[in-house]
């Protein structure tokens, strides 16, 4: 039997945590909508429990836990259509549209929102019907039909005009200034989003005022006004960071890198990247078999840097006491002066095993400058070519085998890959689970970074064929490879103060990433970048790939690179 009492404390419960969340009083609204389940489990009304379930989804999309937004959505939705609640189902399918959009996956968008507009233009609410539209508009744009988009943003314009409603003809007229942004309209669109900007801060809509300001500051990027870019994302990111808004910081930060690279200003950039990155959300939809499997890679990997170390410590403490034996019996001059060369040559030894030690982690010119003046300056570089592989199939490989063989196999692809790069020139940057990353042209420039880094690869691929076929015979598990190069323009520094690493930041280093996720198993997939480098280069051949969709690239021109037989 339904319990209408604990209903109501369930209600109230939901509307005061709707208001803290707004007022970004995120733990706060958490605690109180914990407390909401827990009475709407024991209420027994599944109506009450589905507005839990989709308050709970929507508190997680304001912290950033998509995957947890996911869930409690889709656990809503399916209460909703028990009950056939059609305003239920169709708001559940605009909030697990908005994460599918916010990640990228514009299809999976698509089909939510359009799921919701079709029940909502059943009704006569005509606010949801506006929002709806623009839902649609913001997708259709986002997939690269800007014609559609731009339909659907006046359908939704003209709703807000007879609503009379200043913030929904704002939004809207920002929807449209990113489809003008698409069509390369771009001073059209720039009078549109300050005029939008304008209207919101008459109406005080603080949260979107300020994702206005970092779309203002991205667009006066894109015309090359970079100063303006970097005041205006500067202004997003201070007023963000009072009210704790942290998709708004991390939005805004991206658009400072950019800025502060394109002023040449590389401290700026670099500081702004590394904000970017501390709050960039988790990959969504995250194996957690690899997450568990890497995991215990990482321990395994540790524990032999652990055992290393201890060794060395040991022969330290063992040189000490043969070195305090013989002070103790030596006492002539000559004693004195074997005792000083002894020591002498200890400190040598581990001086020189530091220096080893310091050239394993960072680049010989890199730890030379931080030897020299105990830091090293962050770089911008015009032009290098980023390498990444991948292993086809890791998760499932990684369930056959223990971490040890694993972490075995691994290491004896990795060390080759080491191998490689230092024959062809090019420098590894660093290892992610089963990934591998390298760049030519950095931290010594070079006109062959594109021909090195192809011959890297290429090289590669041919060391895990050898492996492959060798498991294959003995029948046994085996990896599979993908490998993708893209060239540009990339910010190099270190990071971390204790367990320092070198790394390379920029747009070049995602597109990078794309062209291994694009590729295909045993082929180096290259962009059109690179191919632009290579194309007159006698010892390789091409294959074009025409234009490939790319996860939050769009199309791009792709070739597989081969060496010319």
């Amino acid at each position: 039997m339904v319990d209408t009492s604990l209903n109501f404390e369930v209600i109230n419960l939901i509307n005061t945590a709707a208001e803290l969340r707004n007022g970004v009083e995120y733990n706060e609204a958490e605690i109180l909508l914990s407390k909401a389940l827990v009475r709407a489990e024991k209420s027994k009304s599944l109506s009450v429990l589905a507005k839990v379930r989709f308050e709970i989804g929507i508190l997680n999309i304001y912290q950033g836990n998509y995957t947890e937004a996911l869930s409690n959505l889709q656990l809503g939705l399916s209460i909703y259509e028990r009950l056939g609640d059609e305003n239920g189902i169709a708001v559940s399918h605009e909030g697990i549209g908005s994460i599918y959009y916010g990640q990228k996956e514009y299809s999976k968008a698509r089909v939510s929102y359009e799921k919701c507009l079709l029940i909502k233009e059943k009704g006569d609410d005509k606010r949801s019907i506006a929002n709806a539209l623009n839902n649609m508009g913001c997708v259709s744009s986002k997939m690269g039909n800007s014609l559609e988009a731009i339909e659907f943003h006046r359908k939704s314009l003209a709703i807000w005009e007879e609503l009379g409603s200043v913030s929904g003809k704002a939004i809207t007229l920002e929807h449209l200034a990113n489809c003008l942004i698409i069509d390369l309209k771009l001073d059209e669109a720039l009078s549109m989003l300050l005029k939008s900007h304008k209207m919101l801060q008459h109406v005080s809509n603080e949260r979107q005022s300020v994702l206005l300001a970092i779309e203002i500051g991205n667009l006066m990027w894109d015309m090359k006004r970079y100063k303006d870019a970097a005041s205006w994302c500067n202004q997003a990111y201070d007023y963000a960071l009072k009210r704790n808004y942290r998709q708004e910081q991390q939005k805004s930060c991206y658009c400072l890198y950019k800025s502060y690279q394109s002023l040449n200003k590389s401290e700026l950039a670099l500081t702004n990247y590394k904000k970017y990155v501390a709050m960039r959300d988790s990959i969504f939809g995250q194996e957690m078999t690899k997450e568990i499997t890497e995991l215990e890679m990482n321990y395994a990997f540790e524990k032999e840097q652990l055992a290393d170390s201890l060794r060395y410590v040991a022969e330290g403490q063992l040189q000490k006491s043969r070195i305090q034996r013989q002070r103790i019996g030596l006492v002539s001059i000559g004693s004195m002066l074997f005792l000083a060369t002894a020591l002498a040559f200890v400190v040598l030894q581990g001086k020189q095993k530091s220096d080893l030690l310091l050239l394993n982690i960072l680049p010989k010119a890199t730890a030379i400058e931080l030897k020299k003046k105990g830091k090293a300056e962050a770089k911008h570089y015009d032009s290098v070519s980023i390498l990444f592989t991948d292993f086809k199939g890791f998760t499932s490989l990684s369930e056959q085998l223990s971490p040890e063989d694993l972490v075995k196999d691994l290491d004896k692809c990795f060390s080759a890959f080491d191998r490689i790069c230092e024959t062809h020139g090019i420098e590894k940057i660093k290892t992610i689970g089963d990934a591998y990353m390298a760049a030519g042209g950095l931290p010594i420039t070079n006109n062959t970074h594109a021909v090195d880094a192809v011959n890297a690869a290429l090289e590669m691929a041919e060391v895990v064929s050898r492996e492959k076929a060798k498991k294959m015979a003995e029948g046994h598990p085996f990896f599979e490879i993908r490998i993708g190069i893209h060239t540009g323009p990339v910010v190099a520094g270190i990071v971390g103060v204790k367990k320092f690493q070198y790394d390379i930041w920029g747009d070049t280093v995602n597109t990078a990433s794309r062209m291994e996720s694009s590729g295909e198993v045993g082929k180096v997939n290259i962009s059109e970048a690179t191919y632009k480098l290579l194309k007159n280069d006698a010892s390789f051949c091409f294959t074009s790939r025409g234009k490939i969709e790319a996860k939050g690239k769009g199309k791009m021109e792709m070739f597989f690179a081969e060496a010319k037989t």
